[in-house]
């Protein structure tokens, strides 16, 4: 085991502090009535980390997970607010989750309704055919309200001369590989 220099006990000082703030900000969002259980787990890697049974190399592997999910999702909702998605929808927070479960694991883009509703109901203690049905009315909220260059830039020219919305599938899916392509 190696021990930590002086720099590398600040900066775990400093993602300390960083992670209490999320902590305090999933908490004061309102939403599920707590914590993400993403970010407690995230303090638990902290809490390791501090218990100095970790080596130096661990320990930067640690911090650049939790730096590339933090990454990932503000990539996620600037892209949503770019797409004219309210984050006071609730069809917000689940396409937040459905993007992010997506990009860990590709294969839920085939079985949406089977897989990845029910998933994201469970994370925030609904139903998945809420989930579908507030995804669907984000979609059709956002798209009332985008511009024709927004829509090339995601969809390119194909819904713009069609002159519809996308499905949720099509939606989730273009989205994902925009924000997969920028991580």
């Amino acid at each position: 085991m190696a021990k930590l220099t002086k720099k590398e006990l600040l900066n775990l000082s400093r993602l300390h502090h960083e992670i209490s703030v999320m902590l305090l900000r999933e908490a004061n969002k309102g939403e599920d009535e707590g914590i993400n259980s993403e970010v407690i787990g995230v303090y638990q890697e902290i809490g390791k980390i501090y218990s100095l049974d970790k080596s130096t190399e661990e320990v930067s592997k640690i911090m650049q997970k939790i730096r590339k999910e933090d990454f990932k999702e503000e990539i996620i909702g600037a892209i949503l607010k770019e797409l004219s998605i309210q984050t006071n929808v609730k069809g917000y927070c689940y396409l937040k989750d459905v993007i992010k479960l997506t990009l860990s694991d590709r294969s839920m883009l085939k079985q949406i309704t089977n897989k990845l509703y029910p998933e994201v109901a469970k994370i925030n203690e609904t139903t998945p055919s809420r989930t579908e049905r507030d995804i669907r009315h984000a979609i059709e909220l956002a798209w009332r309200r985008n511009s024709p260059e927004v829509v090339e830039k995601y969809f390119g020219n194909t819904l713009l001369k069609s002159k519809r919305k996308p499905t949720n599938s099509e939606f989730i899916a273009t989205v994902t590989d925009y924000v997969s392509l920028r991580i």
